[in-house]
C-alpha cells in the first residue's frame, strides 16, 4: 500500500513490472515495494498481458526490448484492448534512439525512462501516472519509515512511532492524534548520530475506528519552512533509506541515485 498524507488516507496501487533481466526485476521491484506499491513481475510482455487479464493493475512498467513479446508489441496490445487501454504505461530502456522514443510516445506510453533508472525519476513518473489526471501531482519521494520520533506541540513532547516519511511530510501513529492545524516540531534521527528538528503542521488526523479502516490511527504532518539545504538533506536521506543497500550491492548497473 502507498500512503498519501491527506484526507484520502491509503491508496492501493498495483504495478506490473516486465523485464527479461531477472536481476533488474529484483532490484526495481524491491525499490517499488519500498515506495509502498504492490508489484507483479513478468519476464516478457506476454506474461505481463496475461497477468493484466487476470489481476487488475494500475500501471505497467515495460522494458522496450524483451524476448518472446517485447515492450513495444505489448504497448500496442494494451492500447488496443478496451479493458486495458486506460492503464498508463511507462517504458524503460537503454535504447535512447529518438525514433524508438517517438514510436513509444506515439503508441500512447505515459513516459519513457532511460536505464540505469534514477530513483527520483522513477518515483516522479510513477506518481504522475497515478495522479496527474485527477488531482495535483504528488512528487515527493516517500517511503515507509518505521522509526521512533519526538513530536513537540505547545511545549509538550510525545515519543511516537512514524509510519511513512517524504520530503514534504511524515505520518505518525497515535491513538490520540493532535487536531488538524496544530503547529508541531518533529525531531528525526536522519543518519544514526545526526538529528534534526523540522517544523510542521498537522494536515490530517485519523482516530481509531474499530476494524473498518486500514489506516493506522495517527496524523499526517506537512513540513513547513524547509530551507534548500534541509530539502536536499531530506532527499539524500530518503534515497539512502530506500535504495542505499541496492546501490551498494549492484554498483549502479540498474539504478542510480
Amino acid at each position: 500500500m502507498t500512503y498519501i498524507a491527506s484526507e484520502e488516507g491509503y491508496v492501493q496501487k498495483k504495478i506490473i513490472l516486465a523485464d527479461d533481466n531477472r536481476t533488474f526485476l529484483m532490484y526495481v521491484g524491491l525499490l517499488l515495494r519500498r515506495f509502498g506499491f504492490q508489484v507483479m513481475h513478468a519476464t516478457n510482455g506476454l506474461e505481463a498481458l496475461r497477468i493484466a487479464k487476470t489481476t487488475p493493475a494500475d500501471l505497467f512498467i515495460l522494458d522496450v526490448h524483451m524476448d518472446t513479446v517485447d515492450g513495444i508489441s505489448s504497448l500496442r496490445h494494451i492500447k488496443a484492448d478496451s479493458d486495458l487501454a486506460h492503464i498508463p504505461v511507462i517504458m524503460i530502456s537503454t535504447d535512447m534512439n529518438p525514433d524508438t522514443i517517438s514510436l513509444c510516445r506515439g503508441l500512447g506510453c505515459f513516459d519513457y525512462l532511460p536505464k540505469p533508472i534514477k530513483v527520483d525519476m522513477l518515483h516522479d513518473a510513477v506518481q504522475r501516472s497515478f495522479f496527474s489526471q485527477t488531482r495535483p501531482n504528488r512528487r515527493h519521494l516517500r517511503t515507509t519509515f518505521n522509526q521512533k520520533v519526538s513530536l513537540t506541540c505547545k511545549d509538550k513532547t510525545y515519543e511516537l512511532s512514524a509510519e511513512t516519511l517524504s520530503e514534504g511530510g511524515i505520518y505518525i501513529r497515535s491513538e490520540k492524534p493532535l487536531p488538524v492545524g496544530s503547529d508541531v516540531e518533529v525531531l528525526l534521527h536522519l543518519n544514526g548520530t545526526e538529528s534534526r528538528t523540522f517544523k510542521g503542521k498537522v494536515i490530517y488526523a485519523k482516530e481509531q475506528f474499530g476494524d473498518f479502516s486500514n489506516v493506522s490511527p495517527g496524523m499526517g504532518i506537512q513540513f513547513q519552512e524547509l530551507s534548500d539545504q534541509e530539502y536536499r538533506q531530506m532527499n539524500n536521506f530518503l534515497k539512502t533509506l530506500v535504495a542505499g543497500d541496492i546501490f551498494d550491492e549492484q554498483q549502479g548497473t540498474y539504478l542510480e541515485p
